[in-house]
């Protein structure tokens, strides 16, 4: 099916294809006059419908009879419905999508992966030139949608991500299995994930200070040094007569907040106690009005020699004797 597709230009906006089936369920008409309803009208901004009605017909929603148009009689209730047509246009696309054998050249282990959250998550590069008229159906109907901080990352929405099930992909991010791509990917997500972390802190602590004269003092560190121990330089409360605080930041996703914690951080929160901050953003509520990260003081009391957290070791180093 995908190669039949692929010839078109748009095979459709849902109130393109919403249209034609109403038009379709109203009159018996031929294919070539059901398609020139829509010469030269706009519909979601777009004049260009070429491949509409063929992906209707390619996934047995709409049926040639005697070279007449008619919606197959197990469809017809979904037009009381707009919502449920939608859904099941996207269904009906998804499980023929998933049987033709381009669809692995798509989806697979190069540009597909889970990441913490178990978000699925879709490079641009799996859409090809010639694959583009797919990645614009699947962000039209939204089976993907953008990704909120990634550029050229899409996400598979939660409730298309069953489609994609057996596409060769880990959903355990920490599998010493991974293949060299899948690890480079995690890791630029992660990166872009810390990026904007560092980014709200920068401008959560400036909006704080925004009265202080060393407001434009408050920055990214991170960028110039990424072995000084922590990632952005502030000030304790508005009395400072310097830079005088050390914020570390970790971005996480859920509830139960985690993070990662390097041996030179730990090293740096050792020696500078209660000037160091470890700053913990959800990105889940990253956007949220009034969101505050959580705040720790002195984290290497508060938490490295915690009972009120977990620690668990990935790495060890050894050095022979």
């Amino acid at each position: 099916m995908i190669k039949e597709i692929l010839q078109y230009k748009n095979i459709g906006t849902p109130n393109y294809l919403i249209k034609v089936l109403r038009y379709a369920n109203k009159k018996s008409l031929s294919q070539r006059d059901l398609q020139d309803l829509f010469f030269k009208e706009s519909i979601d901004g777009r004049h260009v419908f070429d491949g509409g009605i063929n992906f209707l017909l390619y996934i047995k929603v709409l049926k040639l009879d005697n070279k007449k148009i008619l919606i197959n009689n197990s469809f017809l209730h979904f037009l009381q419905n707009e919502d449920l047509l939608i859904k099941k246009i996207n269904k009906m696309f998804l499980l023929e999508l998933k049987e033709d054998v381009e669809f692995k050249l798509i989806f697979n282990g190069s540009s597909v992966l889970y990441d913490e959250s178990n978000n699925l998550i879709v490079s641009n590069s799996a859409f090809k030139f010639k694959y583009s008229v797919i990645r614009q159906f699947l962000l039209d109907f939204k089976i993907l949608d953008k990704h909120p901080y990634i550029n050229s990352n899409f996400l598979i929405n939660e409730e298309y991500k069953k489609y994609f099930s057996f596409v060769g992909v880990s959903k355990d991010v920490n599998k010493k299995t991974l293949s060299l791509e899948e690890l480079k990917r995690r890791q630029e997500i992660q990166n872009q994930y810390g990026e904007d972390a560092e980014r709200f802190v920068v401008d959560y602590e400036k909006s704080k200070f925004k009265s202080h004269n060393l407001s434009e003092a408050i920055e990214q560190i991170s960028d110039l040094n990424v072995g000084a121990g922590y990632d952005v330089v502030s000030l304790m409360n508005v009395n400072s007569k310097h830079i005088d605080k050390f914020i570390e930041v970790k971005s996480y996703a859920g509830k139960k907040p985690y993070f990662h914690w390097s041996k030179n951080e730990v090293k740096k929160a050792q020696e500078i106690r209660n000037n160091y901050y470890l700053y913990l953003v959800n990105r889940d509520e990253i956007d949220s009005k009034d969101y505050s990260p959580l705040m720790i003081e002195n984290p290497y009391l508060e938490v490295f020699n915690s009972s009120d957290w977990k620690k668990e070791c990935e790495k060890w180093y050894f050095i022979k004797n």
